[in-house]
Formats: C-alpha cells, structure tokens, sequence
C-alpha cells in the first residue's frame, strides 16, 4: 500500500469515527435498556388484570335480555300511542263534522239573508216605480 493509499484509508476511517460520535451520544445504553425493561414490566396487564377489567361488563346472554326489557318497554309505549292517536283522529273527525254543520248552516243563512234583501230591493224598487208613475 502506498503512502497515499494509507492517508487516504486513514482519512475514510476518520470520516467514519467522526460519524459514530454523532450517533453514540443518541444511542440508549445498557443502563437505559434496563431502566426500559424495569418500565415495560409495569405497564403491560397480567391475565389477572385483564380479567378484572372485564368481570363488570355485560355477557351476550345479559345484553340479549336487556333487549329483550327494552322492547317489551317500547311495545307497551307504542300501544299507548296508538291507544292516543286513535283519540285524536276521532276528535279530529268529529271537529270536522261540526265544521261541516257550522259551515251549511252560515250558508243557509247567508242565502236567506241575501233572499230577503233581494225581495225587499224588488219590494222598493216597485215602490219607487209606483211612486214616479204617481209623480209624472
């Protein structure tokens, strides 16, 4: 190897060793990996704990019958709505019919009213003529 060579060698494995000391100070030592490990062990659950968690939660069978309640709940609700609605469709209709009632009777007076007038206009109006024949 000549002089060069060797220099040049030399200067690669420099560049290379001034590379690592950037990386080593961000590197996590022996004692860091066990302070790591010593931290993982009390964060992770056991079966132990993974089964308390879950002894308060509903079973299928639990949440079935609970289904179960709520739709006989609403199936006693909706008979009463309909038990309701039924009542004021009734009213509703009832209310019409006396509308109906209320609105020929308004009519027929109406209609007698405007008789009337009329007869006693034509019964004026054969006055006046009877007057003017009188007159001239």
């Amino acid at each position: 190897m000549t002089v060069d060579e060797m220099e040049s060698a030399i200067r690669k494995h420099d560049q290379y060793t001034k590379a690592m000391e950037q990386i080593l100070p961000t590197l996590a030592t022996k004692q860091d990996l066990a302070e790591m490990k010593a931290g993982l062990e009390t964060k992770f659950a056991t079966k132990a704990d993974l089964a308390e968690a879950i002894a308060p939660l509903a079973t299928k069978i639990e949440v079935r019958e609970e289904g179960a309640r709520t739709r006989r709940h609403f199936d006693v609700v909706a008979e009463s709505l309909e038990g309701s609605i039924s009542l004021v469709a009734e009213g509703h209709l009832a209310l019409g019919q006396q509308m109906t009632k209320l609105e020929a009777n308004l009519k027929a007076g109406f209609e007698t009213r405007i008789r009337t007038t009329e007869l006693a206009l034509q019964d004026h109006a054969r006055r006046l003529i009877a007057l003017e024949t009188r007159n001239s």
